[in-house]
């Protein structure tokens, strides 16, 4: 499954495309390994800062996902 977005500049819009991107590929059971490409690492990386910051609407959903995702399998992977 491919998911493209295009001259998205804003982190949020950025975030926001890899937390949909990431809802639909965890639905599928037989997936179990994502790999998110992203043109500005900084945007990934704000994924994984626990900090309070603007996107913690955006993270939590994605970790609450995540989790989901690594509990089903403990061999899932995600890799940016």
């Amino acid at each position: 499954m491919l998911h493209d977005t295009i001259n998205i500049t804003s982190t949020k819009a950025k975030l926001f495309a890899i937390r949909c991107g990431i809802n639909h590929t965890i639905q599928l059971a037989s997936i179990n390994y994502i790999i998110v490409i992203i043109d500005l690492i900084y945007g990934a990386k704000k994924i994984f800062d626990l900090s309070i910051h603007l996107y913690q609407i955006q993270l939590s959903a994605v970790y609450s996902k995540l989790r989901d995702f690594f509990k089903r399998d403990q061999q899932n992977f995600i890799e940016f």
